[in-house]
């Protein structure tokens, strides 16, 4: 991630009255520990959802007869063997995104030297909108 911020500096950050500013740069840094963020969050929710199936398919809750237990036609694993591994390769894939996404936050920090949050456009309305909306309030709008 460090290796990314410094490639994208030279491009993003701009020079204002002999000063550097990197707001663009931090801007675009913030949405990309967003993404990664955002994936890691969505691989750990498909995981869960995939790891409660396995468990309900291998509970001996859920049926005396079970068929999931059986060998597969095919002498391969059976369905609730197959869903425990696939659940496990889930978990893998998850932890590794979150390791990423985690990395990328601590870089965010060390460079900017601010902790990472999502970002989010000022919402803050100018004196001039403000100034719009009192009168048309003020006129029944």
């Amino acid at each position: 991630m460090m290796e990314e911020i410094k490639i994208m500096e030279p491009i993003l950050a701009t020079t204002v009255n002999g000063e550097k500013n990197y707001r663009a740069l931090e801007m675009h840094m913030q949405r990309i520990v967003g993404a990664r963020v955002a994936s890691a969050f969505g691989q750990a929710q498909f995981y869960e959802t995939k790891r409660q199936a396995a468990r309900e398919i291998s509970s001996g809750f859920t049926n005396d007869n079970r068929d999931e237990d059986r060998m597969g036609v095919d002498g391969q694993a059976n369905r609730a063997a197959f869903a425990r591994e696939f659940a496990a390769q889930l978990g893998m894939k998850a932890y590794g995104l979150s390791a990423l996404a985690e990395g990328a936050a601590k870089a965010y920090a060390e460079y900017f030297g601010s902790e990472w949050k999502p970002y989010s456009r000022n919402s803050a309305r100018s004196l001039d909108r403000q100034i719009a909306d009192a009168q048309a309030d003020a006129l029944g709008f």
